[in-house]
C-alpha cells in the first residue's frame, strides 16, 4: 500500500504556482508523473503525491523538474488570482469520480493526438510519394527529350547522307 506524501511546500505569485515535494532517495527514472490542468500525481514507490488543484493551470506551459532530493512543479495559472488553498476540499468518492473523469479525458485526448499523428504521417507519406512521382516524371521527360533530340540528329544525318548519295548517284535501290 502506498504511503501518501503530505509534506510539501507551495508558494504562488499572481501568475504562477511552485510546489516542492521532498524526494526520498530513489532513482529519478523511477518517478512516475501524471499532470493535467487540475490534477497532479507523482508516484515513487512506495510513496505517492496526489493533489486536485483548487483552480486550473495551463499544463502545456507548466513544467516539472525531478531533482535528486525533490520534485519541483512550476505551474502557470490560467487566471491571475490569489489562491486561498492549493487543493480542493473533496470527499474520497468525489476524488475517485474526478480522477476517473480526468483519466478518461486524457485517454480520449491521447487517442485523438495519436489519430492526428497517424493522419499527418499518412499525408506526409502521400506527399513524399507524389514528389517522388513528379521527380521521376521530370527525369523521364528529360530522358525522352534527349532521346528524341539524339534521334532527330541521327535521322537528319542519315537524311543528309541519303541526299548526298543520291546526288552522287551512289545510292541504288
Amino acid at each position: 500500500m502506498p504511503i501518501i506524501v503530505k509534506e510539501y511546500t507551495w508558494r504562488q505569485t499572481p501568475s504562477t504556482l511552485n510546489i516542492r515535494i521532498p524526494l526520498n532517495p530513489v532513482n529519478r527514472e523511477k518517478v512516475d508523473l501524471f499532470t493535467t490542468d487540475s490534477y497532479i500525481k507523482a508516484h515513487y514507490s512506495p510513496f505517492i503525491f496526489e493533489i486536485f488543484l483548487l483552480h486550473d493551470v495551463d499544463n502545456d506551459k507548466s513544467k516539472c523538474v525531478v531533482k535528486d532530493d525533490e520534485i519541483v512543479f512550476d505551474l502557470m495559472k490560467r487566471e491571475e488570482l490569489e489562491w486561498e488553498t492549493l487543493e480542493k476540499e473533496l470527499t474520497k468518492p468525489e476524488k475517485m469520480q474526478l480522477k476517473q473523469e480526468i483519466l478518461e479525458k486524457c485517454q480520449k485526448k491521447a487517442q485523438e493526438e495519436s489519430e492526428e499523428r497517424r493522419i499527418r504521417k499518412s499525408q506526409m507519406n502521400r506527399f513524399t510519394v507524389q514528389q517522388a512521382m513528379e521527380i521521376d516524371s521530370k527525369q523521364h521527360s528529360l530522358m525522352d527529350s534527349r532521346r528524341d533530340e539524339q534521334r532527330k540528329v541521327a535521322m537528319d544525318a542519315l537524311e543528309e547522307w541519303r541526299v548526298n548519295a543520291d546526288k552522287k548517284g551512289e545510292l541504288k535501290l
